[in-house]
């Protein structure tokens, strides 16, 4: 399963009719595609904050077919149109594959991705450290964590998605992580795995 997302950065204005414009064309998106798809508010990404739309396709082919179906719709290309005309930023586009865990039957209510890049040489043993720690996070954790690693987008980008259902879920799985030093352990001994600064952002279902 493939995971796709567009960001457009939140340029401070306009916030209610930028939420509407956005769940509008997820709305189009679903009905013209077939594909359900989804509006989230994106706090703490590393760029700033903005709006995300993301869909789940089985296959690169099934996402190829989908922007076929919308290019060929007026309505879709209107209301990407007005999406567009509020966030004027460029889009930032993304596909990951799920090579681990899961991301849950249907998309949770709160979500929090934390992202990384592979160091260089690097890409086969942190996808074998992400797909472990998806596996026993999830477990000791009581949460769906799904692993992704980017192939379209950052060259060796990968991340662990963790799935909540409430703000309250998010601290009560936060203060276990706390005091797992069997995870932390994992964390650690992960670090070398990847380049740079990992981050960390939450994002919020709208539709």
């Amino acid at each position: 399963m493939y995971l796709f997302n567009r960001m457009r950065l939140h340029n401070g204005q306009n916030g209610g009719s930028t939420r509407a414009a956005f769940t509008n064309a997820a709305t189009v998106a679903t009905r013209v595609t077939g594909i359900p798809t989804f509006t989230w508010q994106v706090s703490y990404h590393p760029m700033g904050n903005g709006w995300m739309t993301s869909a789940r396709v089985e296959t690169q082919a099934q996402l190829e077919e989908a922007w076929a179906k919308m290019a060929a719709s007026s309505e879709m290309l209107d209301a990407m149109e007005e999406v567009a005309r509020l966030a004027p930023s460029p889009p930032v586009d993304n596909i990951a594959r799920i090579v681990g865990g899961s991301l849950g039957d249907r998309p949770a209510t709160i979500v929090r991705a934390t992202v990384a890049t592979a160091a260089p040489g690097q890409i086969g043993p942190a996808v074998g450290w992400l797909v472990q720690m998806a596996t026993t996070g999830s477990a000791a954790l009581g949460v769906p964590i799904a692993a992704t690693m980017n192939v379209a987008g950052t060259y060796g980008g990968m991340a662990l998605i963790t799935s909540y259902e409430s703000a309250e879920q998010v601290d009560q799985v936060a203060d276990k992580l706390m005091v797992d030093e069997s995870l932390q352990q994992m964390i650690a001994d992960g670090a070398h795995l990847f380049a740079g600064e990992s981050a960390q952002m939450m994002l919020r279902r709208m539709n």
